[in-house]
């Protein structure tokens, strides 16, 4: 038999300073823990911390917003896509279809994030109600996705739009269907409502659809809603350039960006 090594007895004769050093790391390394992190964010304690360092904001909005253009509108979301990509010294050929796109349209750089506006729901606020994203105590209870706020959804409801949305991951994560529900989109379309629309030995990725499949179904909705007689907006979210390492589609099996 061996005798296992009694560590209280050595810790008890360490010195005071040395001692004190071994508790703070061990502290340190439980609260680094992913389970402990995911608690305390998901805390009261960390929301009422968050907001001492919330922005002041303060702006009114018009309650009566109407649009005498109504024009048909596409929302294409790229997830985990920048400004770097379309660097010809950077990465020449890379996007050369959207370098095309933006030399024929409205184009915005030098764009920076702001607070609350970092992960993909709080983008989509932002973008879409001029706001940075505030915690939501149940992001995916019905109507209680920032009500008060006025957003482009809503605007675009009281303009006799028809409102669609569609992306490849669950419509519960992030609370993407509860913000869409709540700001009186008519349609919207996530991981659960697409796949039955799909064959049965369709790939997915852990999140959902590849975007090859996804931008197929966006371009049959696009059919469906150009038969309607009033003006739509499509919203479209990508997934296949989702950090760290992407989900490339099967159908780009075999094309390799320059050494790969």
């Amino acid at each position: 038999c061996i005798k296992a090594p009694n560590y209280w007895q050595t810790y008890q004769k360490l010195s005071p300073n040395f001692r004190g050093g071994i508790n703070l790391a061990l502290v340190i390394f439980m609260i680094a823990q992913p389970v402990c992190i995911y608690l305390f964010i998901n805390s009261s304690l960390f929301n009422s911390m968050i907001s001492l360092y919330k922005p002041d904001i303060r702006f009114t909005v018009p309650k009566d917003i109407r649009l005498t253009n109504k024009p048909n509108l596409v929302f294409i979301y790229l997830e985990g896509f920048e400004r770097t990509f379309l660097n010809e010294t950077a990465f020449p050929g890379l996007a050369p279809n959207l370098i095309q796109l933006e030399s024929k349209g409205l184009s915005f750089n030098n764009i920076k994030e702001v607070y609350g506006t970092r992960w993909t729901i709080a983008g989509m606020v932002a973008s879409q109600c001029g706001l940075p994203l505030q915690p939501v105590a149940n992001a995916n209870k019905p109507g209680t996705f920032m009500p008060k706020a006025t957003c482009l959804g809503d605007v675009l409801h009281d303009n006799g739009y028809y409102q669609a949305y569609i992306g490849g991951a669950s419509m519960r994560f992030g609370g993407k269907g509860n913000f869409y529900n709540t700001h009186q989109f008519d349609s919207i379309e996530g991981r659960d409502e697409l796949i039955g629309k799909l064959p049965e030995s369709t790939p997915l990725t852990q999140w959902g659809l590849y975007d090859d499949k996804l931008f197929d179904l966006a371009l049959n909705k696009l059919d469906q809603l150009k038969q309607q007689d009033k003006p739509y907006v499509l919203f479209l979210l990508s997934l296949d350039t989702h950090p760290p390492k992407g989900y490339p589609s099967p159908s780009c099996d075999g094309i390799q960006y320059q050494q790969g």
